[in-house]
């Protein structure tokens, strides 16, 4: 669960950074997202192990994360557009 909310927080503060014009590097952000979207996906196979054989639910916590990557891949799809 650590993990999945420094991955939550990574996706927050890349968003900040895109927001507030921080950094204007488009190609930086693009390998930044690419990172957090293999972290995700490494969590999720983490996750759905544990959902199989311990029964530990980390469904909601996963679909926070999702969503975080989902709204920073859009803001950067928009920032880049305009």
């Amino acid at each position: 669960m650590e993990k999945i909310e420094r991955l939550i927080h990574a996706c927050r503060r890349l968003r900040e950074a895109v927001r507030t014009g921080e950094l204007s590097d488009n190609v930086g952000f693009r390998k930044h997202l690419s990172a957090y979207r293999q972290r995700y996906m490494a969590s999720k196979g983490i996750a759905f192990f544990l959902q199989k054989e311990m029964g530990v639910d980390l469904r909601p916590i996963l679909k926070r994360a999702y969503m975080a990557l989902t709204s920073c891949r859009v803001l950067i799809e928009s920032e880049t557009v305009s």
